[in-house]
């Protein structure tokens, strides 16, 4: 799932590259149904949006979305330093 998810970025960079646009993208590239509730394993989506870094700088991505649940009423909002880490890399590019 993950490499057809990087083959359509793939995709759509070389689309915007040719018509001189950049890419972003405001939603992210995880599961959107998934709500949050103390007994669910947040892990693999976390480690899925990690994923997604790499692949945004592979194809130059403007800016990118890690994942949906990290507005103020998700419990991982209140993770700063995964944040912090996941959007240092993407800037250091």
């Amino acid at each position: 799932l993950f490499q057809k998810q990087q083959q359509r970025l793939a995709n759509f960079s070389a689309w915007a590259e040719s018509h001189g646009m950049p890419l972003t993208t405001s939603e992210s590239w995880s599961t959107w149904y998934y709500y949050d509730h103390p007994e669910l394993n947040w892990d693999w989506l976390l480690q899925w949006a990690e994923m997604t870094v790499d692949g945004a700088i592979a194809h130059h991505m403007w800016g990118w979305t890690p994942h949906n649940y990290a507005q103020p009423q998700f419990e991982n909002w209140n993770d700063v330093s995964w944040h912090q880490k996941l959007t240092d890399k993407f800037l250091r590019t």
